[in-house]
């Protein structure tokens, strides 16, 4: 059987080998405790067993005893002793395995989310977000479910299986042969009747569940607007058909996970009977072959559940290949394409240059073609156009989200390629959505900094710059006050001035500013326009907007059409 196990690291690999033999000493535990029944029972019914049996003389011999029922006694503590020390390595084993099991998962879940990290800004501009939260959330667990417990459980119960026929084969050979190949043959046809059909299932669950959440997502994202437009009954059927898809593929997994036991039953009371019509045909005497009966019934026991977790073993395995797979492609992401990485820190005093800058998402289209601009350290820059115009793709080819396919960006004579890092901690961006946390308003604009760590006093500057204070000084925890997922608590124009505040926090030497206003009414509209005024002073400002009244402050308004920047007022 093939182990697979190219997603673990050296350590967890070590863990699934040793977790592999502490389930061989289970084994062992196991085949000790069967192979006392039946000289546990001859024992207790066999009144002359000190005489007949010669095993039993020399054992009660060596341990000085010389009645039947001392001998009882001492069978049943040694008894409670192995069962007891079964129960408490086995209880362990569990323990260790689960808590394996899900340290493994959440290390391969983490390592997805730092891959989706380390990938360009373009690829996430292609991803679809419900896929993101399904590959680094669901599909670790579905992994670790199958492939690490499916495993392990599959290879234990087989040990178990495969101790306990070895037992049978030296006490009676034909019965134990005879249930050995049948059990073999049980397992092999399950394995390669089901074994297609469980990746279909498992490709198909994954789909539907994928479209299930995007509709999820989209309700909860545009709630207004599906009220607004009556599409309630809409959006509910589609998800009823996605769900309902989805739970098909489930039933048909879990009706074959759990149909085999049925069967296994059935064919445990087959064989029980033909072995009872086998005993009395060779044994005269009942007390002769009761502990052979013992001895069979109490294996089947062990092995039905055994043959039963081994099948569900192979199904989990079979239905998490697809996952195996999905994260075995993500951890191989080709991330070439990402930009430079270095860390070298660089100034900007004077300038930012754009040179015959040209880019497109495709070879056959291209947003930006040929654009030239510069733009004087301390200037505010207005950049309007219709929407697909570019403007995006032009604030992210200069923040070094994406890099030019021709031309270049000089910052003070110096290419942003080789410093993207570096420009990435002096520049800033507040786009026209912005993002809340479930948190409180000076989290949202420190953004998950340490309280500790904050500088008060120029919290506080920030908070007057962007009109905050206004807000916070009417609220009874202040900027310690709690506002909701998505900010549900506070309005569109609120929410955009802590994206303000949140930009300028970073004190950086360039920002972006998409659309900050246009949620804002008039009065609040001008304290904001009136801060960036006084911003710079020491930073350069990119203003992005379709309304005329924030462009007024600019002092160059350029308008994006074609690929290229018209000058529109100086």
């Amino acid at each position: 059987m093939n182990i697979d196990l190219s997603l673990l690291d050296k350590t967890d690999k070590k863990k699934f080998y040793f977790i592999i033999i502490l389930g061989l000493l289970g084994t062992v535990f196991e085949i000790i405790g069967i192979g006392l029944i039946v000289p546990f029972l001859i024992i207790i019914t066999d009144l002359n067993v000190l005489e007949n049996n010669i095993y039993i003389k020399e054992f009660s011999a060596m341990l000085g005893i010389e009645e039947r029922i001392n001998l009882i006694q001492i069978s049943i503590i040694i008894l409670l002793i192995v069962f007891s020390i079964k129960l408490a390595f086995l209880t362990y084993l569990s323990w260790f395995k689960h808590s394996f099991s899900y340290n493994v998962q959440s290390k391969i879940s983490t390592r997805l989310f730092r891959v989706f990290l380390k990938q360009p800004y373009i690829y996430f501009s292609q991803l679809n977000s419900s896929k993101l939260i399904q590959e680094t959330k669901d599909e670790p667990a579905v992994y670790c479910s199958g492939m690490i417990v499916g495993k392990i459980d599959m290879i234990s119960e087989m040990l178990i299986i495969c101790g306990i026929c070895i037992l049978l084969l030296f006490y009676n050979f034909l019965p134990s042969i005879i249930i050995f190949l049948i059990v073999l043959g049980i397992l092999i046809t399950y394995r390669v009747v089901f074994r297609k059909s469980a990746l279909r299932w498992s490709k198909q669950k994954k789909y539907f569940e994928s479209l299930s959440y995007n509709i999820l997502k989209y309700v909860y994202n545009s709630i207004i607007e599906v009220k607004i437009n009556s599409k309630e009954k809409i959006v509910a059927d589609k998800h009823e058909s996605y769900v309902f898809s989805g739970i098909e593929n489930s039933k048909k997994q879990m009706f074959m996970t759990d149909v085999p036991r049925l069967y296994l039953e059935y064919i445990a009371v087959f064989l029980f009977l033909i072995f009872i019509l086998f005993a009395f045909k060779y044994y005269n005497d009942f007390s002769e072959f009761l502990p052979s009966v013992a001895l069979f019934s109490v294996s089947a026991f062990k092995i039905l559940p055994s043959i039963n977790r081994v099948v569900i073993g192979i199904q989990k395995i079979n239905f998490s290949k697809n996952s195996a797979n999905v994260i075995s492609d993500l951890l191989k992401l080709d991330i070439k394409n990402e930009l430079p990485t270095s860390n070298k820190s660089i100034e900007f005093r004077n300038n930012i240059e754009l040179k015959n800058v040209s880019f497109g998402y495709s070879p056959k289209k291209t947003i930006i073609k040929n654009l030239n601009l510069d733009i004087k350290f301390g200037e505010i820059i207005g950049i309007k156009g219709t929407s697909g115009a570019g403007k995006t793709t032009l604030v992210n080819l200069m923040l070094g989200l994406l890099n030019p396919d021709k031309g270049e960006i000089l910052i003070d004579t110096k290419n942003l390629n080789e410093y993207v890092k570096g420009w990435q901690k002096i520049v800033s961006y507040a786009p026209q959505r912005t993002y809340i946390l479930d948190d409180t308003i000076k989290r949202n604009i420190c953004f998950e900094e340490e309280d500790k760590s904050i500088d008060i006093k120029y919290f506080n500057s920030i908070l007057a710059l962007s009109s905050i204070d206004k807000l916070t000084k009417n609220l009874d925890d202040n900027v310690d006050t709690f506002i909701g997922e998505n900010g549900s608590q506070l309005s569109g124009g609120q929410i955009q001035r802590i994206g303000f505040a949140r930009a300028i926090y970073k004190n950086p030497k360039f920002i972006v500013l998409d659309e900050i206003t246009s949620s804002l009414d008039n009065n609040n509209e001008q304290i904001i326009l009136d801060s960036v005024k006084s911003l710079s002073q020491k930073m350069t400002v990119l203003l992005i907007s379709h309304r005329e009244e924030p462009l007024k402050i600019c002092n160059r308004v350029f308008e994006l059409k074609n690929g290229n920047l018209n000058i529109i007022n100086n």
